[in-house]
């Protein structure tokens, strides 16, 4: 699952960032490219935008159906 929120619904964790993410040699990714990036690794994912609040995305993919989360 990811879900990308806007920075007035929620802020990540300092954790979550990459130190030397300010760096030009790797630029900042936007919402539509990250979930660009997890519909590459994940093809049969599920999306859905909430308004101008944020994205979530969403696959069963790789997880024994058998025995669910």
């Amino acid at each position: 699952m990811l879900a990308i929120f806007n920075n007035s619904v929620a802020s990540g964790p300092e954790e979550l960032r990459i130190p030397g993410d300010r760096s030009p040699n790797y630029p900042k990714k936007d919402s539509s490219d990250l979930l660009s990036s997890f519909f590459n690794g994940f093809p049969q994912a599920i999306s859905l935008k909430v308004g101008g609040m944020g994205d979530m995305a969403y696959t069963h993919e790789k997880q024994d159906l058998l025995r669910p989360r």
